[in-house]
């Protein structure tokens, strides 16, 4: 698919002035993994002068990254096919969703280019103030800089966006069948409720607020349209229609503590939007404001991050849905970018959060225009061709970090 006339272009074709001199100093290549380097916190407080530097700096580094002799980094998967490092991180600034969150991704990624001695994971990522000084480096010497972005961006696929992508990819069905008390029983959002039974009231408030109805396709629920016929109501176009949630259910499915894995995709989560934590903290993952219903394969795709909506200027609750380029389905006619979707309070039932929404947009488009999509999918066959064969190729050419973080997410290979 082309590029949405709207989207902007990656900040990598910008150039800057790098300023005075500064004597460079050793880059320390890091040798682990982000999971165990960096501590996603808030940023702490910053001049408006220190953001602009900062992200002068980065943009600079992702320039001369890009204008180098051409190089794509290949990061082991056997199938995923290539992608840019400083594509990933370019996009990632860019389409952060708030300024804070793009002020905190330039800190943590100067910091992870820029270490120093004392960084550690059980230590807060120190201030722009203290970064500044071993990040002014890169003006001079932005090749320093080089082997960490490549390090970067393989640590934010491998720990972030796999497991993302993974446990989006469905959110499970409720057992119960539906009853006709449901069109006009008042269900609410129970916090100590248990997962499945919270699942299947989420669904009953969703039917009751998108009135039973797939929200792009427009398609009846095949439960509700019984009901209806059994009430004297024509039939009308029908389909498994389901309950999506936004941001995976399964992230916050576990009972007590979260995993580290999935304790790292929040952490990610939170810096990118600064707060969102706390809005879908445990059994507020399964509110109404984190789901839509969707036709079942438009789910599974909406999960997986193949399309997602973007808001129209200036009309409440209204959105377009968009594909990504590597979209190629059977149902892309009714992802047609003049559709609009309009979401309505009905039966007290609250709407998706735009901010939500959002979030969700921009993770998709972000692994969409820095080609990465591929590489994610990629393990995903890595990982269902080493369950069948138990065994890793002769070469080791498999991500095997990548697919244990999977594993540790407890999931499984779709």
């Amino acid at each position: 698919m082309p590029r949405s006339p709207d989207t902007p272009p990656p900040p990598a074709t910008l150039t800057y002035s790098i300023g005075a001199p500064i004597t460079p100093q050793p880059h320390t290549r890091r040798t682990t993994s982000l999971e165990g380097v960096l501590n996603f916190g808030l940023s702490p407080e910053a001049t408006a002068a220190e953001i602009a530097e900062a992200d002068t700096i980065l943009l600079a580094i992702l320039d001369a990254y890009t204008h180098r002799a051409p190089v794509t980094t290949r990061t082991g998967s056997i199938s995923s096919g290539l992608f840019r490092a400083d594509d990933l991180i370019a996009h990632l600034r860019l389409l952060a969703p708030s300024p804070a969150g793009r002020a905190n991704i330039v800190r943590q990624v100067l910091a992870y280019l820029f270490p120093s001695a004392a960084t550690s994971a059980a230590e807060p990522i120190p201030s722009l103030s203290e970064i500044l000084p071993r990040a002014r480096i890169g003006r001079v010497d932005p090749s320093l800089a080089f082997p960490g972005i490549d390090e970067f961006a393989r640590d934010m696929l491998d720990c972030f966006f796999v497991p993302l992508m993974a446990e989006g990819g469905k959110t499970p069905a409720p057992t119960s069948r539906i009853s006709p008390s449901f069109l006009t029983s008042r269900s609410r959002c129970d916090d100590h409720a248990p997962s499945p039974t919270r699942i299947e009231t989420l669904r009953k408030l969703a039917l009751q607020r998108d009135d039973g109805r797939c929200v792009i396709t427009g398609w009846l629920d095949e439960g509700v349209n019984r009901l209806r016929r059994a009430a004297g109501v024509k039939s009308a176009t029908t389909a498994v229609v389901e309950a999506a949630h936004i941001l995976p259910h399964s992230l916050n499915s576990g009972h007590g503590q979260l995993t580290d894995e999935k304790a790292f995709v929040w952490r990610v989560l939170d810096m990118f939007d600064p707060g969102v934590r706390v809005m879908l903290d445990g059994a507020l993952i399964d509110h109404p404001r984190n789901a839509l219903l969707l036709q079942s394969e438009l789910h599974v795709l909406f999960g997986q991050l193949q399309w997602w909506l973007e808001a129209v200027p200036g009309e409440v609750d209204t959105y377009t849905p968009h594909m990504s380029r590597r979209f190629s389905h059977h149902l892309s006619s009714q992802l047609a970018p003049e559709k609009r979707v309009v979401f309505v309070a009905r039966a007290g039932v609250e709407v998706p959060d735009p901010r939500l929404i959002k979030l969700h947009a921009a993770c998709a488009k972000i692994l969409d225009l820095s080609g990465a999509a591929e590489y994610v999918e990629g393990l995903f066959w890595d990982a269902k061709m080493l369950e069948e064969q138990c065994t890793l190729d002769s070469d080791g050419s498999s991500n095997l970090y990548a697919l244990l973080c999977m594993k540790g997410l407890g999931i499984s290979v779709r």
